[in-house]
């Protein structure tokens, strides 16, 4: 996909070459309409000159009956041949007056030449001697541009006319050093203006070669190697192009690809992968756009012809049964695949198609939780979907989002150290809503986006003025968002003492795909003066290698790992171990769920640094 400015750059370059070429042609006539305009002025000067030698030869002439008399006294001549010399230079050569004997040959009566002096009387023969009779018979000025003497460029002659004829003539040769001085001026502009086009024809053809290769990049750029479908490089490429109301977003998911993978090798897992594409584009046409999302995921941008909604639904359906009843038969062995589909029919609703996407893939997580193979369509009557959002969205309009703080305690000092913020709805009856009835349906939504800011913004109004410490949870995706993270800048760039006050506890309930993109935006918070904490620790996807790549200050360990501490033996240890390996990489550690003095006294023994649970304090508000 060639960019626009590409185009912009090739046209620039062929204007300012057909430009060049039209100056570089430009340049003879401008060379000649120079010579024209100093032609002109030079000649206008020594027309004037001559006019004056003509009349005082007149008045002489007058005395005598011919100019032969007059000239025949060498002190005459001697003197005439002076006023002469006077027009002698650098671009004047010869300068001499010329008269017609009886038999109509041309003679010398006066020459002010330095050098090659004809004497008085001498013949002239004329290179072109019609044009010399011209001048005697029309009495006329005439310009002889010489092309075959050397040196010389220009012959004026100036006829002298008594009582209307012409009795001589004043022949006053030019010569080519004004023409050569013009032309040596114009040669450097003409080899400038040629490298000019040189160098822009070159600039043309680097171009055309870049938008080429730029073609060839972008397309392995564009494309996923293994499916030959989209990518998501693609996506973001084209993301502000799209008319979200000309389609309809689904996203598309292979049903227990894990299972397949861990089953069958990942080899077998890159042929479903291949084949599904395969049929994803036989099944849909040109204007359609199937994009590989990530892993066994892909989004697909159903062209709605004429706003019929309804043919989405039909190439979803087709698609969803041709994998469904398609054998992939890999290294002898048969394999059956189903495919589970969240659809957004109407995504220009949405603030961007990244939002749609969002939704579509909530809907995908609808049809999964619904027993997969299915579609499952974003509307007014998916009330499993739309009804939890539209409370939590509400409440967040109508700040109706609260926190409870349960208090974090050291056992050793026994004092409270921070409190854990945690948040509530509160219904319009009073009653409390928790997180695990609101927050799953939030999942890649712009209202957890909302949400959260929502929940930042409480706390850090909250202890701006208070020197009390807390912990607030972000989830993965929360972390991963660049727009969290540089809200949380904004708020606690100017205020160190609060930041310095503020833990983050990681949700590890999400894997974490990209881990140093993860690590980055970790960075970002703990540049701030903020702590990190890894929360619910044993109960999800993190590990220890993950523990160690995110640096985290501290590791919370699951509920579900203590509360069985005390009666299983197995759990003891590895909680002891934990916490062995906390203290080695020089992180503290938090104990969850801490419900009875059974349970204090084990974590005690083991060194636990700090504890929470209801045996400590229950969850509860706090007083301004």
């Amino acid at each position: 996909m060639v960019k626009k400015y590409e185009y912009i750059l090739l046209f620039i370059a062929v204007s300012l070459l057909a430009l060049f070429l039209f100056l570089y042609n430009r340049i003879d006539d401008v060379e000649k309409m120079i010579f024209s305009q100093i032609k002109t002025k030079h000649m206008e000067h020594i027309n004037t000159t001559l006019q004056y030698i003509a009349e005082d030869i007149l008045i002489i002439k007058n005395k005598k009956q011919n100019l032969f008399e007059v000239f025949q006294e060498k002190k005459i001549r001697n003197q005439y041949e002076k006023k002469l010399q006077v027009l002698i230079s650098k671009n004047i050569r010869y300068a001499y007056i010329l008269k017609k004997d009886k038999k109509g040959k041309y003679r010398f009566l006066l020459d002010g030449s330095h050098e090659d002096k004809a004497h008085f009387y001498q013949k002239f023969d004329p290179m072109y001697p019609k044009l010399y009779d011209k001048v005697y018979k029309t009495h006329q000025p005439q310009l002889i541009k010489q092309d075959n003497i050397q040196n010389l460029w220009i012959t004026y002659l100036y006829p002298i006319v008594s009582h209307n004829k012409t009795i001589a003539l004043v022949s006053i040769d030019t010569t080519t050093h004004l023409a050569y001085s013009i032309h040596q001026l114009i040669q450097p502009i003409k080899k400038i203006f040629l490298l000019l086009i040189l160098f822009v024809i070159l600039l043309f053809l680097l171009g055309i070669i870049n938008m080429f290769y730029s073609v060839q990049i972008q397309k392995k750029l564009f494309i996923d190697p293994l499916t030959k479908l989209y990518n998501r490089r693609y996506l973001e490429e084209i993301e502000t192009k799209l008319s979200l109301s000309k389609y309809t977003v689904a996203m598309f998911d292979i049903d227990h690809f894990k299972n397949i993978n861990d089953t069958y090798g990942h080899k077998a897992g890159d042929y479903i992968l291949q084949e599904c594409a395969k049929i994803f584009e036989q099944n849909t046409r040109e204007s359609d756009i199937v994009i590989r999302y990530g892993g066994e995921e892909f989004l697909m941008l159903i062209n709605t012809r004429k706003n019929n909604k309804n043919t989405a639904y039909m190439v979803l359906e087709r698609i969803r049964e041709a994998i469904e009843s398609y054998y992939f038969t890999y290294d002898n062995t048969t394999i059956q695949c189903t495919i589970s589909i969240g659809v957004h029919p109407q995504p220009q609703q949405e603030k961007n198609l990244t939002n749609a996407i969002k939704i579509a893939d909530q809907m995908l997580y609808v049809a999964k939780e619904n027993g997969r193979n299915q579609i499952q369509i974003y509307d007014d009557k998916n009330q499993a979907k739309t009804f939890d959002i539209d409370i939590t969205r509400d409440a967040i309009a109508q700040h109706r989002v609260v926190l409870e703080y349960q208090a974090i305690y050291d056992p050793y000092q026994q004092k409270t150290i921070k409190y854990e913020a945690l948040v509530r709805i509160k219904k319009q009856d009073g009653s409390l809503i928790y997180p695990n009835d609101f927050i799953p349906p939030l999942k890649h939504t712009n209202v957890a986006f909302r949400l959260t800011k929502e929940i930042l913004t409480l706390n850090f109004d909250f202890f701006a003025h208070r020197k009390d410490a807390v912990s607030i949870n972000l989830s993965a995706s929360d972390i991963m968002n660049n727009d969290i993270i540089t809200f949380i800048e904004n708020k606690l760039q100017t205020n160190k003492d609060l930041a310095s006050r503020i833990t983050f506890e990681v949700l590890e309930s999400e894997e974490i795909t990209q881990i140093q993109k993860f690590q980055q935006q970790l960075k970002r918070l703990q540049n701030l003066g903020c702590e990190i904490a890894i929360d619910d620790f044993g109960s999800g996807f993190a590990n220890f290698k993950m523990v160690l790549d995110i640096q985290a200050n501290i590791l919370k360990i699951d509920a579900s790992l203590i509360k069985d501490i005390h009666t299983n033996e197995k759990v003891y240890r590895v909680v002891k171990n934990i916490i062995l390996f906390a203290k080695d990489v020089h992180m503290k550690t938090v104990a969850e769920f801490v419900a009875s003095k059974e349970i204090y006294d084990i974590l005690v023994e083991l060194g636990i640094d700090y504890m929470q649970g209801f045996y400590i304090a229950k969850p509860t508000s706090l007083k301004e």
